[in-house]
């Protein structure tokens, strides 16, 4: 049996691990840095609450790990019920309108799967490099979408992807497709019960998981690839990459230092906050001034109760806040956050969890009307190395499993080449 050296036991690399051995065909050995294993998607406890302060939603495109966690006995809550401003998000984004909003869905459809067909097959046609390139914003003008528009401020910048007027369009369209449309639509937005980073535990009971085993460096030759951590060499068959390729030891090819020169990097903070003087039921409330083009780093994006309501109205309730970090010390985000509070008639008792995760790798423009998608396919499976994660699908879970489940076949067959 052909073995997989997987680096990174976040959502990429655990369910890359899963999607392959799943064939029963190679064995795939996952090495983390970290003593856990979740990545990004990080859930911690509080009065007897797990608060999913990484990873935090499902939607109807997250076909693999809804069935996973279905197989494993795992159910599903709903969120609850969106607000921006006060106003139910259903509302906001129709604008009262839902007829016409219902005939630019249909709109926003058929743009969509056009665009995205262009990405896939026009590739080298330079005016469909310049629309992948171009910001969401200027995509929604042209296709006149301005419902669509006022849904991706939720369900885009919200959520940590960036502004309308800076995020492309190729990017921004890997996550705001219909079915995420339809599962908001249809109240399909929803969270494990017992958080994401225990639905990653269970996973990885039935992998080979080594915590605590950073790659300290990577050889790759015509036979294989030696993977070497503080236990010694490891030798394998092929490499899956699924951490950012900044952070792994290697030499890297001419195709891998584009990638990395083409990417920045941004920061998404999430605050598990006590707060007092706040009610707003249990919603997700979120502000549109926070989520507007131009607004500044650090404003509170959106906060989500956790827990339950306390019984005395001056005690603290717990909520999930959100900020981007924009290169501010944890300090001053968490001074931002207060202000922002008190501004809206509340006041931050407490902090009892900090987050600051390096988040949503942009594409540069240039890069991307330079030609970068093509040579993110192309050099997949160059020196028996294969990359997937937020850079080369989505930061968002679904984005990076599908990209998995697509990957898998290629890798195996490339495999089975190297064999005969």
């Amino acid at each position: 049996m052909r073995t997989v050296g997987i680096v990174g036991a976040g959502p990429a690399g655990l369910s890359a691990a899963r999607i392959l051995e799943e064939t029963g065909r190679v064995r795939a050995i996952v090495f983390e840095r970290q003593e856990r294993v979740g990545g990004k998607s990080f859930s911690t406890p509080r009065f007897g609450v797990i608060h999913d302060l990484g990873t935090c939603y499902s939607t109807l495109a997250h076909r693999d790990t809804n069935r996973w966690m279905r197989e494993m006995g795992i159910a599903q809550r709903s969120i609850g019920k969106q607000a921006i401003d006060g106003v139910a998000l259903r509302r906001f984004v129709t604008g009262g309108r839902s007829f016409a909003a219902a005939a630019e869905a249909v709109r926003f459809t058929l743009a969509w799967r056009r665009q995205m067909k262009d990405f896939a097959t026009r590739a080298e046609d330079p005016a469909v490099r310049a629309a992948a390139a171009a910001p969401i914003a200027d995509w929604l003008k042209a296709n006149r979408l301005p419902a669509i528009r006022r849904f991706m401020l939720r369900g885009l910048t919200n959520m940590g992807y960036g502004f309308l007027d800076e995020t492309p369009t190729v990017q921004a369209l890997r996550w705001c497709t219909p079915t995420l449309l339809a599962s908001g639509s249809l109240d399909q937005i929803k969270a494990p019960m017992g958080g994401w980073q225990g639905f990653w535990e269970r996973l990885s009971q039935t992998l080979d998981v080594r915590l605590g085993q950073p790659v300290t460096g990577v050889k790759r030759d015509g036979r294989g690839v030696e993977i070497a951590t503080p236990t010694g060499a490891h030798r394998v068959d092929a490499l899956v990459i699924a951490t950012p390729l900044d952070e792994l030891p290697l030499e890297r090819s001419a195709a891998e230092q584009e990638v990395a020169s083409a990417i920045t990097w941004g920061s998404y903070v999430t605050t598990l906050a006590g707060v007092t003087g706040w009610y707003p039921g249990d919603e997700v409330v979120a502000f549109e001034t926070a989520l507007t083009p131009g607004a500044a780093p650090g404003a509170l994006l959106s906060a989500r109760p956790a827990g339950k309501k306390p019984k005395k109205r001056d005690a603290a309730r717990l909520f999930v806040c959100g900020q981007y970090g924009g290169g501010h010390a944890p300090d001053a985000l968490v001074d931002m956050l207060a202000r922002d509070l008190e501004a809206r008639g509340a006041h931050l008792d407490h902090v009892a969890v900090q987050r600051i995760w390096k988040y949503n790798p942009v594409y540069a423009r240039s890069a991307i009307e330079g030609g970068l998608l093509g040579t993110m396919q192309a050099m997949q499976g160059e020196n028996r190395t294969w990359y997937t994660g937020a850079t080369f699908a989505f930061e968002s879970v679904s984005n990076i499993v599908a990209h998995n489940r697509a990957l898998a076949p290629r890798l195996l067959a490339a495999l089975d080449g190297a064999a005969a």
